[in-house]
C-alpha cells in the first residue's frame, strides 16, 4: 500500500484514530444521486440535525463542518494521497481566528478515474469547504447548509456510524453552550481553536483555554507549505 504523507500539519485526532476509521473498507453506495442527496438534502430532511447545526454561531457552524470533513478525510487515509483537503482543512480552522486569512477556491472539476468511491466523496469534500468557507467569508447563512451537508457525508461514509453520531451530538452539545448561535456578524463572534471541536473531557472551556489553543495551532502551522493560507505581504497591504 502506498505511503501519502501531506505537507499539511494536522495530524489525526485521537478519536477517529481510537475508532480505527481510517483505510476502512468501503462499503457505502457511491452515485451522483448519492452526492446530490447529500449536497442538497430537501427541507423537510434530517430537521434534527438542521436544528442542531442551526443553533451554532455561524463561525462555530463553520468549524463543524471542517471537524466534520476530517471524518470524511481521515477515513481514506493510506488510500488516496490526502494533502489538497487536509491542506484546505488546516486553512478553514485559520479562517476561524479571522476569514481573511485564508483563500478557499472551488476544487477543479477533474479527478483521477481510480479508487472513484474514494475520490467521489472526496471531492464532495472539497467543494463542501469551498462553499462554506465562501458563506462564511461574506457572514451568509449558507454555511448552515453547508455544515449540514457535511456531517450528512461523513455519516454516509463512516465504516460505523454510530461513533460518528456520539462525536456530533457532544460536539453540538458543547458549541450551543460556548458558541450559542448570534446576530452579531461573524467578524465580531469569537475565534474557536480545532481543539475545541475533539475534546472529549466534558470540561467548560474557558477564555484562557481558548486563547492557549489557538496559539499552539497558530505555532504548528507552516504558512509557505500551503497554498490556501494568504501570504502575510497581502495581509499587510490590505491593514
Amino acid at each position: 500500500m502506498p505511503v501519502f504523507r501531506s505537507p499539511s500539519m494536522l495530524t489525526m485526532p485521537d478519536v477517529i484514530q481510537r475508532l480505527g476509521v481510517a483505510g476502512a473498507p468501503m462499503q457505502y453506495p457511491w452515485d451522483l444521486d448519492e452526492s446530490d442527496a447529500i449536497a442538497y438534502p430537501r427541507d423537510d430532511e434530517h430537521q434534527r440535525l438542521r436544528n442542531a447545526v442551526w443553533q451554532c454561531s455561524l463561525r462555530c457552524a463553520f468549524g463543524v463542518l471542517l471537524s466534520s470533513a476530517e471524518w470524511v478525510v481521515w477515513r481514506f487515509e493510506g488510500l488516496v494521497d490526502l494533502s489538497d483537503p487536509l491542506l484546505r482543512i488546516e486553512a478553514g480552522y485559520v479562517a476561524l481566528v479571522a476569514a481573511r486569512y485564508a483563500d478557499l477556491p472551488e476544487p477543479p472539476d477533474d479527478f483521477p478515474d481510480d479508487m472513484q468511491d474514494a475520490h467521489g466523496p472526496l471531492m464532495l469534500a472539497r467543494m463542501l469547504i469551498a462553499s462554506g468557507y465562501a458563506a462564511y467569508a461574506a457572514n451568509d447563512k449558507g454555511v448552515y447548509e453547508s455544515a449540514l451537508s457535511m456531517a450528512l457525508l461523513a455519516r454516509h461514509v463512516a465504516p460505523k456510524r454510530k461513533p460518528f453520531d456520539a462525536w456530533l451530538s457532544a460536539t453540538l452539545r458543547r458549541a450551543h453552550v460556548r458558541y450559542p448561535r448570534l446576530e452579531d456578524p461573524v467578524g465580531d463572534q469569537s475565534a474557536i481553536p480545532r481543539a475545541f471541536f475533539f475534546d472529549e473531557s466534558g470540561r467548560e472551556w474557558s477564555d484562557a483555554e481558548v486563547r492557549e489553543a489557538l496559539a499552539t495551532q497558530l505555532a504548528r502551522l507552516d504558512p509557505a507549505a500551503n497554498p490556501f493560507l494568504r501570504d502575510i505581504e497581502s495581509l499587510r497591504a490590505e491593514g
